[in-house]
């Protein structure tokens, strides 16, 4: 009797960006940033970087406040701050819009280097970055803790272009 042979389908692989993001979601702890750590897993596909149109900003309009869209020059590794939602502004010393990073000045209220590098290492890696804590970015605003996560995006899916961030803080307790 002959055997039947097996049609072997061609096994995607996994985008590595994937496999980092199951733990960031998994450390996330407070709403905003888990809730756009689910979304952008919704839309990231399996074998590739999901593109800055995949991104569709109706689609979470309570997060729109919180997040931030820079654009990558690749070829400076320049990042231009694309888009700052009202609760980011009103957090940050200084007018991002617009902006490159690089050419604000620490003597305006804000030394950038630390938001640079974080987004330098995202560009470099491909990967998802994310933080809970205190971070030497300086806000206008009193908090605790913050907690971001940085998503790459990538309209041929590998180089990244675009970065999108959400920002969540914790506030201080107060005595009284």
């Amino acid at each position: 009797m002959p055997q039947a042979s097996a049609t072997r389908l061609p096994q995607l692989s996994l985008h590595p960006n994937l496999g980092a993001l199951g733990p960031v979601q998994a450390s996330a702890r407070l709403s905003r940033v888990k809730a756009l750590l689910e979304y952008y897993a919704s839309i990231h596909p399996a074998d590739r970087l999901p593109a800055r149109a995949d991104f569709d900003p109706l689609a979470i309009p309570r997060l729109l406040p919180h997040l931030m869209l820079v654009r990558i020059d690749r070829a400076s590794r320049r990042f231009r701050v694309k888009v700052v939602g009202n609760a980011v502004a009103m957090a940050l010393p200084v007018p991002l819009h617009g902006r490159w990073l690089d050419e604000i000045r620490p003597e305006e209220g804000l030394d950038t280097a630390h938001m640079i590098a974080a987004r330098q290492a995202v560009l470099d890696s491909g990967l998802v970055s994310y933080l809970y804590g205190r971070t030497p970015t300086r806000f206008s605003l009193d908090f605790a803790n913050i907690e971001y996560a940085h998503c790459p995006l990538a309209g041929d899916g590998v180089q990244v272009d675009h970065i999108l961030t959400v920002y969540q803080s914790e506030a201080i307790a107060r005595d009284g």
